[in-house]
């Protein structure tokens, strides 16, 4: 059965860089994994990415087209290294493209870098603008993916650029920072996505992480790091999937930062399947006490560049229970693509974005066999015969919203034609679609029409 299944954690719903629901700042940071080099050419590394399609970490330095860029598993497991390819300064997961993305040194511009098919950041890429558009010449800049804007700090300001266009949007002065510009990384800025403390400016001397108020630039509050975090007056601070990202030159290490508080696990449970030669479905569902908007379900032909289908509002449930909702969306017009693959958009009330794990759906051949039901329509005993099946061959019907009302495993090679009989007495009125489905992902489809 070519049914695709992808369970998405999302601890306080962090991932793809947007965040979800409310945030707890922690009082004290809590160290995470850690991100350990290859290179010993480091310096001044000043930038960490995330990928949640390939659960791949990337790490560069700045300086120079030749100076290290890696690849981590999602665990801290060095996978590969090569050089940068682009003098970086920031760099950020882009969801929107689905690109690893970043600034570079004064007039450089912004770059995207190649991915190999494993994940892997190569030093090969292209120019998505070029020219200074940025208040430094050594800023490093992050994405706010809610606005599509590249955002920078400088000297107590934070300004805003354009994804879209390059083009400078506007600055800001932070407002009620407890501390001097001196005790301030003067050259990286994070952004958390954290609703009302999206914007952090690290505090190098006191070992701070100060946030702000993206739309006022207004001081929310600070988490305090570990005495043995090491700090930096500029570069060697990031931040990707959720957490605050320290370099330790000492070490070679990047180091990870719990700021928020991770009490809202929630675990959503997507999964895709045909329900006929040119239509598919999406399915997902959530725990019942979270308070969703509305969702968004994107297709692909290439895992990379998504296009919505359209949108379902989270009071369409389609099956509630004490503790599970579900949610289903039917593609009736697949693309002519071997492979087709899906995600789903997690909105929430104040419009934060998450994303869940790609699904990947095979095209099946039809089988060449007949498959036959009637009566049509039938009323309280439905008959359906068949030709050879092989052992392991799945029949299955399903409502038109989708819901399974019968399933049955062939557990035996039939070499000869089989019939088989359904009690349909409980079956409402309606059109139900009959799916027998072999091993090696061959199918077939029958409509059937009940009417007692």
């Amino acid at each position: 059965m070519r049914k695709v299944y992808a369970t998405l954690v999302l601890m306080c719903l962090f991932l793809s860089g947007h965040v979800f629901g409310q945030c707890n700042l922690l009082p004290n940071a809590i160290p995470g994994i850690i991100l350990d080099y290859q290179s010993t050419n480091l310096l001044n590394c000043s930038g960490v990415g995330y990928n949640p399609i390939r659960a791949r970490y990337y790490g560069v330095r700045a300086g120079n087209p030749g100076f290290p860029l890696e690849t981590w598993s999602a665990t801290g497991t060095q996978l590969y290294t090569t050089t940068a390819g682009f003098d970086w300064r920031g760099m950020w997961w882009n969801p929107n493209t689905n690109q690893l993305e970043g600034n570079g040194y004064s007039g450089s511009g912004m770059w995207r870098a190649n991915l190999d098919g494993n994940g892997y950041a190569l030093n090969t890429g292209a120019s998505i603008f070029t020219g200074m558009a940025q208040p430094d010449a050594q800023s490093c800049g992050d994405y706010d993916p809610v606005a599509n804007e590249v955002i920078y700090y400088f000297n107590g300001r934070i300004y805003r650029y354009s994804r879209a266009t390059n083009a400078a949007i506007s600055n800001y002065l932070l407002v009620g920072c407890p501390v001097g510009l001196g005790n301030l990384n003067s050259t990286t800025v994070v952004y958390t996505g954290c609703a009302g403390r999206e914007i952090g400016i690290l505090d190098y001397v006191l070992k701070r992480l100060y946030l702000f108020q993206k739309n006022t630039g207004i001081y929310q509050g600070m988490c305090q790091l570990p005495g043995t975090a090491v700090t930096s007056a500029s570069f060697r601070t990031s931040w990707a999937n959720g957490y605050l990202w320290l370099f330790d030159l000492g070490t070679g290490n990047w180091f990870s930062y719990q700021i928020f508080d991770l009490i809202l696990p929630v675990a959503v449970d997507a999964n895709a399947d045909w329900i006929s030669a040119v239509a598919s479905e999406v399915v997902w569902e959530c725990n019942a006490n979270q308070n969703f908007s509305r969702f968004e379900v994107e297709r692909s032909v290439d895992a990379t560049n998504f296009s919505s289908l359209g949108q379902v509002d989270a009071a369409d449930i389609s099956m509630e229970s004490e503790n599970r909702k579900q949610w289903r969306f039917q593609d009736l017009s697949t693309p002519n693509s071997e492979v087709v693959y899906y995600r789903v958009k997690v909105i929430g009330q104040d419009n934060e974005v998450a994303y869940s794990d790609v699904m990947t759906l095979h095209r099946m051949n039809q089988f060449a066999l007949d498959i036959n039901a009637w009566p049509v329509p039938a009323d309280d005993r439905l008959t359906v015969t068949f030709a050879e099946a092989k052992a392991g061959t799945l029949l299955e019907v399903v409502d038109v919203s989708g819901k399974l009302v019968f399933q049955q495993t062939i557990l035996a090679d039939l070499e000869e034609e089989a019939s088989m009989e359904m009690d349909t007495h409980n079956w409402s009125n309606g059109i139900y679609l009959l799916r027998m489905k072999d091993a090696s992902g061959k199918f077939k489809f029958q409509r059937l029409v009940i009417q007692h």
